[in-house]
């Protein structure tokens, strides 16, 4: 009775939780139906975390539904994001959701906009500069803008303009040159690089600016490794990746930065997978979270140990919940099927998961005994001593209730024992006494 008023409890509480999520499900579908995303995201967010608490599970549907609405809301934050003149968080927040639908059109489309709004800013901040005859802000301004928008014609238009302003200027060449020398140890390097640039519009022909020019730049790329190394120590990958990419782009053919930025993004891609694992850990979805976790563990080299941890975890969980049913199996006196889930769980975990060594004595006494006793129970019964039987049935169903017909035989004997003993052998004696 216990154990169906557990049943029923549990079948409540499933029920329930069903009902709660299938009723945010709904209140979310009339919200986006009426162009809420921010509401409909919140109803389901809600509802999961409800859900997780104490380690429980979130329903399949709700995450599945969650996870499409959560797309939709980091698209729609993004764009107000990017039209409340926040660009650099629009593009962080559509990287996150890249990160679950690589390469959706939209997504990478309004990054496109962020990235040229940035542009056309730095543009209009070098064309300030350049009026004011700031050029060496207006350059940067300029530059700046390409490293949003690649090729962007207006900001190489006023690089252009900048260059030529300052070819205009009359015996310039020299104290540009002479500025770049100067600043150098000072590991001002940016200027040094417009400086030197300076110096060569005005005399392409001058080998020692473009020396110093090279320099300055390689001097910056490794600026920027550094920041990206540091970065990296600090495990944030992201940052990483793109400090890399600066680098790169300032100086090409740097050694090794090929290979820390397919490094770092692989770092990205398992730090992804690995989050997404510990989703499907929360849902009880082993299987799938081990997938995530292998491949999470291929791809990094700096994250390992962690994701090992993970894995072991999964793994645990996975053979906790083998371990649960084992448990179910022998309170409901299934203690032959007990004994194979234990057994099997043994083998998967020889250094031992819970346990389980225990109960698998345990339960080879009892069913031995239970054998025992039955056997003996059962030669009794066929030499006529039906009450030394019905003790043998008996305690063999002390050990195990469920072995075999051990009940139906006890039932068996006891009616016989109850029968009231035959009378034919009495009635034939007294006819022979007359």
């Amino acid at each position: 009775m216990t154990i169906r008023r557990n049943v029923l409890a549990l079948l409540a509480v499933l029920a329930a939780a069903a009902c709660s999520a299938n009723s945010a499900i709904e209140r979310s579908e009339e919200f986006l139906a009426e162009g809420y995303v921010l509401q409909a995201y919140e109803e389901l967010e809600q509802e999961r975390a409800r859900q997780m608490q104490d380690g429980g599970a979130v329903a399949e549907d709700l995450q599945a539904e969650w996870e499409k609405v959560r797309f939709r809301y980091l698209l729609e934050r993004g764009r107000q994001e990017i039209y409340a003149d926040h660009e650099l968080r629009g593009i962080a927040v559509l990287q996150e959701a890249l990160q679950m639908r690589a390469g959706d059109p939209e997504a990478l489309s309004l990054i496109d906009r962020a990235r040229l709004k940035l542009a056309k800013r730095d543009v209009a901040i070098g064309t300030d500069h350049l009026l004011k005859r700031d050029f060496e802000h207006a350059i940067a301004a300029f530059r700046k803008a390409q490293e949003w928008k690649p090729g962007y014609e207006p900001a190489m238009e006023g690089e252009a303009k900048v260059h030529a302003s300052v070819a205009t200027l009359h015996g310039e060449a020299q104290r540009q040159f002479l500025d770049a020398i100067r600043k150098m140890p000072e590991f001002r390097y940016a200027e040094v690089d417009w400086h030197a640039q300076a110096a060569l519009t005005r005399d392409p022909a001058r080998a020692d600016a473009v020396e110093v020019q090279q320099r300055a730049v390689r001097e910056m790329a490794q600026a920027a490794r550094e920041g990206a190394e540091k970065s990296r120590n600090e495990k944030n990958y992201g940052a990483a990746l793109m400090e890399y990419r600066t680098a790169q782009k300032l100086w090409d053919g740097m050694p090794g930065i090929a290979e820390a930025i397919v490094q770092m993004e692989n770092e990205v891609k398992a730090q992804w997978k690995t989050e997404q694992a510990q989703l499907e850990l929360q849902a009880d979805r082993f299987e799938k979270a081990s997938s995530l976790l292998e491949d999470a563990y291929a791809l990094s080299t700096l994250e390992r140990t962690a994701i090992n941890e993970l894995r072991l975890e999964s793994r645990r969980r996975q053979g906790m919940q083998s371990y649960k049913v084992a448990r179910d199996l022998e309170l409901q006196g299934n203690k032959q099927e007990a004994l194979v889930a234990f057994e099997q769980i043994a083998k998967a975990w020889p250094d031992g998961l819970d346990d389980e060594a225990t109960r698998i004595d345990a339960l080879r006494v009892d069913i031995q005994a239970a054998e025992a006793a039955y056997a003996a129970g059962d030669a009794a019964e066929q030499k006529g001593e039906l009450a030394a039987a019905l003790e043998q049935f008996k305690t063999a169903r002390t050990y195990y209730a469920k072995l075999r017909d051990v009940a139906q035989r006890i039932e068996q004997i006891e009616k016989k024992l109850a029968a009231p003993p035959s009378t034919e052998g009495a009635g034939a004696g007294t006819g022979s006494g007359s």
